[in-house]
């Protein structure tokens, strides 16, 4: 009787330590979202999630991946904002006045314990009379050893 009572107890305890630990996992999970604004052609990311965000590295369609040298650390419900004027000058070069479409968009991040994530993105191409306008939409926030397979040479960090 007394090993059964044990079993349920050691069984309960496995079960509460799972359990606690997807709860403690919640709170590094990356949560990124993805604005545009139009008018000042900047980007901004912003952390929804619970943890310190580091951003390192962007990816638009098939060009190479960019990084910063140390990355950008933004804390929960905080953004970062860059320049995107050359972007919207490439994208216009794919995408003419009259044409529209969907680019791919990756963004390589690491949470608060240094685990890399990337975010992968669609920017929407329209255009609205003579100016084109960009859309973003998230698509999925994914684990993977990003720094593992590009080899994409790092760019300096610039202030924006």
């Amino acid at each position: 009787m007394q090993r059964s009572t044990l079993r349920c107890e050691r069984s309960l305890l496995e079960a509460m330590n799972v359990a606690m630990q997807g709860q403690l996992a919640l709170f590094y999970d990356v949560a990124l979202v993805v604005t545009i604004d139009n008018a000042t052609k900047r980007m901004t990311f912003a952390n929804t999630g619970r943890t310190n965000i580091v951003l390192f590295g962007l990816k638009l369609g098939a060009g190479e991946a960019t990084f910063e040298k140390e990355g950008r650390t933004v804390s929960p419900t905080a953004g970062y904002g860059i320049d995107a004027t050359e972007s919207y000058a490439s994208i216009a070069k794919v995408f003419p006045k009259g044409t529209g479409g969907l680019i791919p968009f990756e963004v390589y991040v690491k949470n608060e314990k240094g685990e890399e994530f990337t975010t992968r993105c669609r920017v929407g191409v329209s255009w609205v009379k003579d100016e084109m306008s960009l859309t973003t939409q998230v698509v999925s926030v994914t684990p993977d050893h990003w720094s593992r397979r590009i080899t994409s040479k790092p760019i300096a960090s610039t202030p924006h």
